[in-house]
């Protein structure tokens, strides 16, 4: 009897002992992966917030040596120089102009002029040089090459303006910057193709106001007429 009592004894000591390294070596190990964890998703976190710094300003395309986008800022002579006299010249709200040049089904040229530079311009047309795009090309083409914003934040004038693209405006009316510049893609709902361009400067942004805004100083307007 007394061999067994003993026997159980040593039993419930070396169990004991068994479970209290069990858990020692549990808690220390829990307390060592919390705080790898812990690093790792701080250091992620500060990392993805430089990345996205770095991917923003690598995000912006590079002005093409060809094409009407390489048009924006010319004065209006060399606009004439280029395509001579349009065949008419609409006034807007915002209180540019559009200088109209069409040219058949296969071309048409819509040419922002304000203050006697080019602020915008719009084409469409199978003949039409967008580079570096191309009417007709597929969206998904596009995206693999370009990045489509989600959002705009322009300064101008000593007012700081942000756009916000909606899910319709992203799959529909998609807005790439391009230099100093900004390509206002419109896709065909059917196709998923693009039908036309719109190139379009600070200003002109600005005027235009395509998409949600919202605004920190005084809201540009011209001759006191909202656009």
């Amino acid at each position: 009897m007394g061999g067994a009592s003993s026997l159980k004894s040593v039993l419930r000591v070396f169990v004991l002992i068994l479970a209290l390294t069990v858990i020692w070596l549990y808690l220390d190990f829990s307390s060592e992966d919390q705080l790898l964890l812990s690093d790792e998703g701080t250091e992620v976190a500060q990392d993805e917030t430089i990345g996205n710094q770095q991917d923003e300003e690598s995000m912006v395309a590079e002005m093409p040596e060809e094409g009407l986008l390489t048009l924006m800022g010319s004065k209006a002579s060399d606009i004439k120089k280029e395509f001579g006299e349009p065949e008419r010249i609409d006034p807007t709200l915002q209180g540019y102009e559009w200088w109209i040049y069409p040219n058949g089904n296969h071309e048409y040229i819509q040419v922002g002029i304000w203050e006697g530079k080019v602020i915008s311009i719009y084409a469409t047309g199978e003949e039409v040089d967008v580079t570096p795009f191309k009417i007709g090309q597929p969206s998904g083409e596009i995206y693999s090459s370009l990045y489509a914003e989600t959002n705009i934040k322009i300064e101008f004038e000593g007012s700081v303006y942000r756009f916000e693209l909606s899910e319709a405006d992203m799959n529909m009316r998609p807005i790439i910057r391009i230099g100093d510049y900004y390509a206002l893609l419109y896709l065909d709902k059917f196709t998923g193709t693009l039908s036309s361009v719109r190139f379009l400067n600070d200003e002109s942004f600005v005027m235009l106001r395509p998409y949600e805004l919202v605004y920190r100083g005084e809201l540009f307007v011209v001759n006191d007429i909202a656009p």
